[in-house]
């Protein structure tokens, strides 16, 4: 894996993963580690997709997290290693966007590998919770079209409309616009 291929967002997700690692005591970042980063971030992409996708994040979260306190802790921890599960799910992340022909890694490459090839715990989940890589991948085109990742940043562009505009037609419907006299 090509660390230097990673969006910032990709690294801030590891880092991330290090942290709750570290917080339960597991000498390992494994892929549930980064899928719980990845669930818990409501301003993220995968987040919102998964709302788009009316999955209960809540409830996912509280079993990733349940699934965390599963794994063997080690008391002091100072640091956390990624597992071989790990890495190899980020190399499949790389691969994946390659396939995309994507020069760098988002966020969204490393969900697709571990939906792919995440270990059988957090495979369960994904049953349980009804995530399919069809449904994420019709999500997906919708937020990023046809649009490729060429820079370190791509998640700040996908769906600028809704994150920057305002839907009118909804906020009528919710009647949340004053009238204009």
């Amino acid at each position: 894996m090509n660390y230097d291929k990673l969006t910032q967002k990709s690294v801030e997700c590891i880092q991330n993963a290090q942290r709750c690692a570290l917080e339960f005591g597991n000498q390992e970042i494994r892929p549930i580690h980064i899928l719980s980063v990845l669930v818990s971030d409501q301003d993220g992409l995968i987040y919102q997709m998964l709302r788009d996708m009316n999955i209960n994040t809540d409830y996912l979260m509280k079993d990733c997290e349940e699934e965390i306190a599963r794994l063997p802790k080690i008391s002091p921890l100072r640091e956390a290693y990624l597992s071989s599960e790990a890495d190899q799910v980020l190399g499949f992340a790389e691969n994946i966007s390659k396939q995309m022909k994507d020069e760098y890694v988002s966020v969204e490459h490393i969900f697709l590998a571990i939906l792919d090839y995440a270990d059988s715990d957090v495979k369960e989940l994904f049953t349980k919770h009804n995530i399919k890589k069809s449904q994420f991948l019709e999500e997906l085109k919708k937020v990023r079209g046809n649009t490729k990742v060429t820079t370190q940043n791509p998640e700040d562009t996908y769906d600028v409309l809704k994150k920057y505009g305002s839907d009118l037609v909804e906020l009528a419907h919710q009647n949340k616009l004053d009238p204009v006299i």
